[in-house]
């Protein structure tokens, strides 16, 4: 091969990789903020599409009593150019602990997700999944997305659309047993006669009467306050103690007049 032969293909090659370099190939998408490998840079797999971003459920707490009301919260994330129209959206939650998956429970079924609608929230009953109860434990919870135009060819297994479907990162949230209230006793009431109030304390507890926040209980906290003493005060107060004979007790009208008996157990004839 002559010198001039050889010179041309050393340019074709360079040229080649001018072009390679311009028009860009796809690499390896970047699944490094999800650990299970599936990501939610896909865009090198086809066009630009649209997936989910997993926010924390509501409340925000990490530690969730079973049967908490939540508000699962999924936020949208979109390639450039992307179009922005209805897709459907599927939530799954599994245990995983000490790096070890569970079987995924489906929490929410395929739902329209408005394409000019840039977050879904939808309720949420912590514990609880379409199939049954989930046990106390440390859950993943993530999403599926797909166009809803092409919802029916994912049904019909299509490599396209199955290929089309986007996965959301992780979030995380743990599941406990709710804890139960415990009440003091009351305390003395405010007045003798007439009309008092007395109060007691609520704590939450677990199975161990340990103390819990009062969150990690369901349900309406036992009353903290009630009416007590409520039998009305005695008439005429001179020379006389108001009540019954047990356990007399000088009411608050003869108390302020300053007629009232030196001795309150005083066995009296009533007024």
């Amino acid at each position: 091969m002559s010198q001039v032969a050889s010179m041309h293909i050393v340019s074709i090659i360079a040229l080649a990789a001018t072009i390679a370099a311009c028009v860009g190939v796809p690499s390896t998408p970047d699944t490094s903020d999800d650990p299970d490998g599936v990501g939610t840079a896909e865009s090198a797999l086809g066009p630009a599409r649209c997936y989910g971003k997993m926010l924390q459920p509501s409340p925000l707490e990490v530690q969730q009593p079973i049967g908490q009301p939540m508000t699962l919260r999924v936020n949208r994330q979109c390639d450039p150019g992307a179009p922005l129209v209805t897709r459907k959206i599927r939530i799954y939650a599994r245990r995983y602990e000490g790096g070890v998956a569970g079987a995924q429970q489906l929490l929410v079924d395929w739902t329209d997700w408005p394409g000019a609608q840039y977050r879904f929230d939808v309720p949420w009953s912590a514990g609880t999944s379409l199939s049954g109860s989930l046990p106390p434990g440390r859950y993943q919870i993530y999403s599926y997305t797909i166009n809803a135009s092409l919802y029916a060819d994912w049904v019909a297994n299509d490599a396209y659309a199955r290929q089309m479907s986007t996965r959301s990162d992780n979030t995380y949230v743990e599941i406990v047993e709710p804890g139960t209230w415990t009440s003091s006793a009351w305390g003395a009431c405010s007045a003798p006669c007439g009309g008092g109030a007395q109060s007691r304390t609520n704590t939450c507890v677990d199975a161990a009467s340990a103390p819990l926040a009062a969150r990690m209980c369901l349900g309406t906290a036992p009353s903290t306050s009630q009416a007590c003493n409520s039998q009305a005060c005695g008439g005429s107060c001179v020379g006389h103690c108001n009540g019954m004979s047990a356990g007399c007790f000088c009411d608050t009208m003869c108390e302020m007049a300053g007629d009232c008996c030196s001795d309150y157990q005083a066995v009296c004839a009533g007024p």
